[in-house]
Formats: structure tokens, C-alpha cells, sequence
């Protein structure tokens, strides 16, 4: 039973169908070269802008790209599990 309010998955995590693993997987890579273009674009915005107030606004913005690329890599290292080779 859940609390008014909050919201049951469409599918459980047990019979979610493996098709849906490798849709998670092409979103993931998707949201990867989202945030690593637009990081790259908003730092050499940043870089070439001649207002500092802009220069500033688009680093900042390239930053908060970087971070959530850093973000998705880590979560995807999480996931992945550990290969031990004799």
C-alpha cells in the first residue's frame, strides 16, 4: 500500500522486460553526448564572449554540463559489474 501521493512504477523492477535494459542503456549514452556537446559549446562560448558578465554566465553553464557528464560516468561505473580475471 502506498502513502497518498506517491506514485506506483508502470513495471516492477522484476518483470521488467530485458528490452527496456537496452533502451536504459541508449538514453544513457544519449544524456552522455547531450551534456558533453553543450559543455563544449558553452565553454568556448565562455571563452570567445567579449562581456564578462556572458563570458561567466556561459562557463558556469559548461561547468553544470561537465558536472552531470562526470555525474552519468560515475553512475554507469556503479552499475557495471566488476570483471576479476585470474
Amino acid at each position: 500500500m502506498h502513502n497518498k501521493g506517491e506514485c506506483e512504477p508502470a513495471i516492477s523492477m522484476e518483470h521488467r522486460p530485458k528490452s527496456m535494459e537496452g533502451l536504459d542503456n541508449i538514453m544513457k549514452r544519449d544524456d552522455l553526448a547531450y551534456h558533453s556537446d553543450r559543455a563544449r559549446h558553452e565553454l568556448h562560448l565562455g571563452l570567445v564572449s567579449k562581456c564578462m558578465r556572458a563570458a561567466r554566465a556561459h562557463l558556469q553553464l559548461s561547468s553544470l554540463h561537465m558536472k552531470k557528464v562526470l555525474d552519468l560516468q560515475t553512475e554507469e561505473r556503479k552499475a557495471r559489474p566488476l570483471c576479476i580475471v585470474d
